[in-house]
């Protein structure tokens, strides 16, 4: 479809959901899309896309920025309050969108507009659940992480998609500075949350898909 008010138009896709029906379906808009039409396919593990669509995509490796980027970021946007900029930045995640929006939240004497504040706040819990669980599959036994970690799980059954959504994140801040090793296992963990968010949506047994989530990360963290 071409644009109908600007000069482009652009479709974002995510690719790790194509089956390979989907895929082969879309070779021929790739090779002939029309001008001003852009489409940008995310993928977390490229591998499992077919040869013939990565060979009409040009790569593009993403990942949370870093300090000093978004420190640049802020700069251009006119946000240059050094005190500020180090408050946005430490709470971005390496998200240059989060940064903008805590230094300008920050600037105002707030967290956030419009009723975002307990948007916030449960970001902020589930991101606090997510690093708990982390650590505990670190440092625990397997044992002790099947019985306090599905207890942890549990106490937020509500937000089972949000919690896959907030280990995602842990999993991309993770690979900013992981080596080949640390990178492959990380990937395996993401590939997991993939499939399991799929399986949430057609009703899957929580405990079942919970419990396996923990052995798996388990296993991938502690080879990593």
């Amino acid at each position: 479809m071409r644009p109908q008010f600007g000069p482009r138009k652009v479709y974002l896709i995510e690719a790790d959901y194509l089956s390979e029906t989907a895929q082969n379906a879309l070779l021929k808009t790739l090779e002939e899309a029309a001008p001003g039409t852009y489409f940008f396919l995310t993928v977390v593990r490229p591998e499992d896309l077919l040869a013939t669509i990565r060979s009409r995509s040009m790569m593009l490796r993403l990942g949370p920025a870093t300090a000093a980027e978004l420190g640049r970021v802020l700069a251009a946007h006119g946000l240059v309050e050094p005190e500020l900029q180090r408050a946005a930045i430490a709470d971005a995640r390496g998200r240059p969108g989060l940064a903008l929006k805590n230094y300008r939240a920050l600037e105002q004497g707030a967290t956030g507009e419009d009723g975002d504040d307990d948007v916030s706040t449960e970001s902020a819990l589930i991101d606090q659940l997510c690093r708990e669980l982390w650590h505990m599959l670190r440092t625990r036994r397997l044992a002790s992480v099947l019985t306090d970690g599905l207890a942890l799980l549990q106490s937020r059954r509500d937000a089972s998609q949000a919690i896959l959504d907030g280990l995602s994140r842990l999993v991309l801040e993770k690979l900013g500075t992981a080596d080949e090793e640390e990178r492959r296992h990380l990937i395996n963990i993401e590939a997991t949350l993939r499939d399991l968010r799929r399986g949430f949506y057609y009703n899957i047994h929580f405990e079942t898909a919970m419990t396996h989530l923990l052995v798996t990360l388990f296993e991938e963290l502690n080879h990593a």
